[in-house]
């Protein structure tokens, strides 16, 4: 599934095997490639010439040319999504942000406390999760600010762990 938007409206994309969903209609699809970067596109019976222009793979950003006419779109996983939602989202900033849990579990142990610096990578937590150890590690450079989970604590999905400055 990717989430898919363009300018202010957002649609849900699915491909499965030959089929085509978007927003939870099944479309009808073809896509020929032409050279490289340009394609025709048949959707719903209506033709379009199509131009790649530019990826921005770490932002899911691409801008294309529909019959000349320049759009920029940003594409989501459901991977990014989950990322983004727990403030683990990979983007070009370095910049730690606000860390929450990845799925309900058991906080173990607590490796850093309010005010320490960390960098990227650096280990912040254990959570214990269907019987398995998930360690949780910084996703940038910052200082920590609040930790508001202590040492066995049952925590849900999404739930913040640990603030940065």
């Amino acid at each position: 599934m990717y989430k898919v938007l363009a300018g202010d409206k957002s649609h849900q994309i699915s491909l499965k095997q030959n089929e085509v969903i978007i927003d939870g209609k099944t479309v009808d699809m073809d896509l020929s490639p032409l050279r490289p970067n340009h394609y025709h596109l048949l959707l719903n019976h209506k033709s379009y010439n199509l131009e790649v222009v530019s990826i921005n793979n770490p932002n899911g950003e691409v801008v294309v040319k529909i019959n000349n006419k320049e759009v920029k779109l940003v594409i989501k996983t459901a991977m990014d999504e989950l990322l983004s939602k727990m403030g683990l989202n990979n983007n070009n900033s370095s910049k730690a942000k606000d860390i929450g849990a990845p799925m309900p579990g058991l906080i173990l142990d607590i490796t850093v406390s309010e005010g320490d610096e960390v960098k990227k990578g650096d280990k912040l937590l254990i959570l214990e999760a269907m019987k398995m150890e998930n360690i949780i590690k910084s996703p940038g450079d910052g200082k920590i600010k609040s930790i508001v989970v202590s040492k066995g604590e049952s925590v849900d999905s999404g739930q913040k762990l640990i603030h940065f400055e």
